[in-house]
């Protein structure tokens, strides 16, 4: 009487599902690779990390989010902050709003005319000291026509 292998039946089934699993993917894995992906910029200040991305990215002139990561040591994050924004030197501070202890704070932030060298300020108080951080950023003006 000959025993039947449950495994070597099985075995056909998993490559096959495999290379449907793959299959699959892969138009997931090269979308991931396109250029609209959100650019971090990284700075440090004291104990801290801040990093910068922006939504869409690169900035297009107007009104753009911008999402401003604190870690500290061991990269827990800062989420007892104020953190404030703007993009233009006269421009009033505009707070940014925490999302729920993830020391990740939001803020949609008008950054106006293109202004090639103009950096995006951001003010960060911790128990009442207030540190500002410039971030320089590259603004294109999409309804400008190339020439």
């Amino acid at each position: 009487m000959t025993t039947r292998n449950p495994d070597r039946e099985i075995r056909p089934l998993r490559r096959a599902l495999r290379g449907v699993l793959l299959a699959a993917a892969m138009p997931l894995l090269v979308a991931a690779c396109g250029s609209d992906e959100a650019q971090m910029a990284v700075k440090h200040y004291g104990n801290y990390t801040v990093a910068i991305e922006t939504r869409p990215s690169p900035i297009e002139a107007g009104v753009d989010e911008v999402v401003v990561v604190i870690t500290g040591t061991r990269h827990r994050p800062l989420w007892d902050a104020l953190v404030r924004l703007r993009a233009l030197p006269n421009a009033n501070w505009v707070q940014a709003i925490e999302d729920g202890h993830t020391g990740v704070y939001r803020r949609a932030v008008d950054f106006g005319v293109p202004t090639p060298t103009g950096p995006l300020h951001v003010e960060i108080e911790e128990n009442g000291k207030a540190t500002e951080i410039d971030f320089p950023l590259a603004l294109i003006d999409k309804n400008t026509p190339e020439s």
